[in-house]
């Protein structure tokens, strides 16, 4: 360090030094600097000082320090300091009128102490000094007169029954004592010692039995002592209240000593008791090498008890007075005066549990510890998130159920966070994301029932309409989409292509609903189309976009009722003698053929009923011949009219629009031929 900091760390030897006291010597030739010139070269060049010897009071101290610019070493004498003596002495003796007193200082730094004499007290009687000097004078001298005439002890004897435990006993003295401090001592400190620190009480400690005397003597020379006998006898072993009356309550004593360092759980005169410190504690649950057990308000170990205790660890199951650290359940139980069911995990009440724990009878929500009975929602523990009746998780239920951060998907129980889907409880179906109900949207989603219309998280049963999702639009009838549905469909925005459920964006061309047929412009309705259109060969009129496409309106709206197992449908009236052949689908038939026939006569009419087409062949007939046939239920055909036989020019009965045939449904030999090559098997046929 430098000579600041020397100044620093020795604060009170440097500040002794004059400043011609510091001899400074190099070690060629000795140089003198006084004590500024030191601080000055040591601010400048920052020289580092080294102790050799520490100054004292009665020794010089030596230190030395190189110069950091030249590199001279250099060596600083600095002398002693002297004692610093305390501004307060002891009085050893006081002065009084016949002799000196004696007083004793103390150095604050070393130690060193030294006795200085009192000056005898003089008497005067100079008429200088006031009357009330000299009546305080006389009142001093009156007390300093005064000795000790008597010493009181209480008590003014002991029997000890412990060992190293502190008795007190109280001195008393003539209160007009001028001198009232006492000196105590014992005859045989081994057995009972003795320390004082305000004289008028001593502190006594017994180490052994046996006997002692404490003796008790005035310090003011007045030879005044008192005597008390101690006897150390009958040490306490076992259970024993305070004999010094200071602390209340049992404590634990062997050979006369308090166990102060026993904290356990011990067996003592055939009982269990509870020991903190050698004090026997109850109301709680201590433990020992044996286990955790359960103490009573007697600091007794109560084998009888069954139920719950607390400790300052926590709230613990008892069985027969002892934690019962298996349990590891949701149990029956009186805790903190209130009855319930309680989550024990290893013996422990778990009071700071909330979640969702199991027992032999099944999975409970758990609240603070205590199952509680009123939840019915949705809760979680460490495997999960469950879905709770009555305060009980129902591994039966499979569907959508709700708590205080939304409706969840729930299958057998549990929630389902995978789930992506529309599922349903009591309230209606739903749409689920991540195993949540997003009541945020808004669309149509599919589950594996088919795909749905969703507002605000819930299936529209009542939607009819055309709806979006990310996907594309969707025709829904009822709320759902309707795969099977080609057509035209309409909503808020105007009407659609409708293919297999879906709006077909990119068609241009006639669409079919029951409404009849419409004009399209890339996949929409177009309202304001008028004038004519070709369609699949045929010329149709178009007004403000609807397209006529039947000749029989009647009947184009009989088959709009109908589905074949084909693209083709035909209709056969009875009544009117007319066969319509449709193309399309259920809701979404367009006339493609629109006959005059001839049905069955009077006495034996054309079946009437849903068939399908089934077996073709080229002609048949016994003096006749019809051409082109195509059988739709057992002998029930369609054919041409009848030639003569093998001719297809030559008529032999050429009649069409009466009831004349066998049964069969005879058309012209282009349409007979017509239904021969385009009409596949299993298309439906209808006769009314």
């Amino acid at each position: 360090m430098g000579v600041k900091k020397l100044n620093a760390a020795f604060g009170a030897v440097l500040m002794c030094l004059s400043l011609s006291s510091v001899a400074v010597s190099a070690k060629e030739a000795p140089v003198e600097m006084d004590y500024e010139t030191l601080l000055v070269h040591q601010d400048e060049h920052g020289d580092e000082v080294k102790t050799i010897a520490e100054a004292g009071c009665e020794s010089a101290g030596e230190y030395s320090f190189t110069c950091g610019e030249s590199g001279t070493e250099y060596h600083v004498t600095v002398p002693a300091l002297g004692h610093t003596w305390g501004e307060t002495p002891e009085v050893i003796q006081k002065a009084d009128y016949e002799n000196p007193g004696v007083e004793k200082y103390t150095c604050k730094i070393c130690g060193e102490t030294e006795e200085r004499q009192i000056p005898q007290l003089k008497k005067t009687n100079s008429l200088a000094v006031s009357r009330n000097n000299l009546q305080a004078d006389a009142q001093t001298n009156a007390q300093q007169d005064v000795l000790v005439s008597e010493i009181t002890l209480s008590p003014d004897s002991l029997q000890i029954p412990v060992l190293e435990t502190e008795y007190t006993v109280q001195a008393e003295v003539n209160d007009d004592a001028a001198d009232k401090s006492l000196t105590w001592q014992s005859d045989h400190s081994e057995i009972v010692s003795v320390y004082s620190e305000d004289s008028a009480t001593g502190t006594l400690v017994a180490h052994k039995a046996g006997t002692a005397t404490i003796t008790v003597s005035a310090n003011d020379g007045s030879g005044v002592t008192k005597e008390m006998e101690v006897t150390v006898s009958n040490l306490l072993d076992g259970l024993y209240a305070d004999p010094t009356g200071k602390e209340e309550g049992t404590y634990y004593y062997q050979n006369g000593i308090l166990q102060k360092n026993v904290t356990d759980v011990r067996k003592i005169g055939g009982e269990w008791y509870n020991l903190v410190n050698g004090k026997v504690t109850g109301n709680t649950v201590a433990e020992n090498s044996n286990g955790w057990w359960y103490i009573d308000s007697s600091g007794k170990v109560d084998f009888n008890y069954n139920g719950t205790a607390r400790n300052e660890k926590g709230l613990w199951v008892i069985r027969d007075g002892e934690v019962d650290f298996s349990v590891n359940s949701v149990i029956k139980e009186k805790v903190n005066g209130s009855s319930g069911w309680w989550y024990v995990r290893r013996g422990e009440v778990q009071l700071d549990y909330t979640g969702v724990a199991k027992n032999d009878n099944g999975w409970w929500r758990i609240v603070n510890g205590k199952v509680d009975f009123n939840c019915n929602s949705v809760e979680k523990n460490e495997k999960g998130w469950w879905y709770i009746r009555g305060g009980k998780v129902d591994f039966g239920y499979t569907g959508v159920a709700k708590n205080s951060k939304g409706w969840w998907r729930i299958v057998r129980g549990k929630v389902d966070f995978k789930c992506n889907s529309v599922e349903k409880n009591h309230k209606g179906w739903w749409y689920i994301r991540g195993g949540k109900v997003d009541f945020g949207y808004t669309g149509v989603a599919k589950n594996k029932n088919g795909w749905w219309r969703i507002v605000d998280g819930k299936v529209n049963f009542k939607c009819n309409s055309v709806e979006k999702n990310e996907k594309g639009w969707w025709y829904i009838r009822n709320g759902k989409v309707d795969f099977g549905y080609t057509g035209v469909a309409k909503n808020s925005k105007g009407w659609w292509r409708i293919e297999n459920g879906k709006v077909n964006f990119g068609y241009t061309g006639v669409g079919i609903n029951s409404n009849g047929g419409w004009y399209l412009q890339n996949g929409k309705v177009d309202f304001n189309k008028n004038g004519r259109i070709r369609w699949k060969g045929k010329s149709y009129e178009v007004r403000n976009g609807k397209v006529r496409l039947y000749t029989n309106y009647s009947m184009f709206q009989r088959a709009q009722n109908m589905s074949s197992r084909t693209n083709w449908l035909i209709l056969v009236d009875t009544r009117t003698n007319k066969t319509a052949v449709y193309y399309g689908s259920r809701g979404n038939w367009a006339e493609m053929k629109y006959w005059n026939c001839t049905t069955g006569a009077a006495g034996s009419p054309t079946v009437k009923g849903s068939f399908t087409v089934q077996s073709k062949g080229l002609a048949f007939g016994s003096g006749y011949t019809c051409w082109y046939y195509t059988q739709f239920y057992g002998n029930y055909l369609f054919h041409s009219i009848l030639y003569n036989p093998g001719s297809k020019t030559s008529v032999q009965d050429g009649r069409l629009g009466i009831n004349a045939s066998h049964g069969c449904i005879r058309l012209s030999l282009a349409n007979a031929k017509w239904i021969y090559d385009n009409i596949p098997r299993g298309t439906k046929v209808y006769i009314y």
